[in-house]
């Protein structure tokens, strides 16, 4: 009997040794797709903040622009809020593209770093907030756009400097994750 099991477990060693390199072969492999994968999906997410960081830069320095031209009328009650917005050439809200990283993302969560996670999570709630307040900005501008009074100027200048501010943030969330010294895990 002893035998018996000894030769046994001499015989089950080679299948157990088999079992445990294509188990290691298995997870290396796994490893190198999901790294591939999220190395893809980095590089995507990154192209896609590279435009955004542009329409960021190029509508901010219109915001700009556009408080230093209501300060400038401040007073003027000769130049209504439209007369302001026409000399700056309108507004144009700035359109932040989103590929959904949370649905490449999702289903392997754990392969990707919190830092990572909570950058882009800043990213698309900045994204709301900045909808929030152009949406606010326009139900605003409708009801006040050919006022010229002072009063009417300072809260229209209120509206766009939160929305500027709104914009410098998202700007900044947006470097960050461009400039982050940490390599896809």
């Amino acid at each position: 009997m002893k035998k018996h099991f000894t030769k046994i477990l001499i015989d089950m060693i080679p299948v157990v040794l088999g079992i445990l390199i294509a188990l290691i072969i298995n997870d290396w492999r796994a490893e190198k797709a999901n790294a591939r994968f999220l190395n893809k999906v980095l590089v995507s997410i990154e192209s896609e903040l590279k435009e955004n960081e542009k329409e960021l830069e190029e509508k901010i320095a219109e915001h700009i622009v556009l408080l230093d031209t209501i300060s400038f009328y401040m007073v003027d009650e000769t130049i209504s809020i439209n007369d302001i917005v026409t000399k700056v050439e309108g507004i144009r809200g700035v359109n932040i593209k989103n590929t959904s990283w949370k649905s490449f993302i999702n289903p392997n969560i754990e392969l990707v770093d919190y830092k990572i996670i909570s950058n882009l999570t800043d990213i698309e709630e900045g994204k709301e907030s900045l909808k929030l307040q152009s949406a606010k900005l326009l139900d605003m501008m409708y009801s006040i756009i050919d006022k010229s009074d002072k009063k009417d100027k300072q809260i229209f200048k209120l509206i766009i400097s939160d929305l500027l501010y709104t914009e410098k943030l998202l700007l900044e969330y947006h470097q960050e994750f461009l400039n982050r010294k940490t390599a896809p895990q």
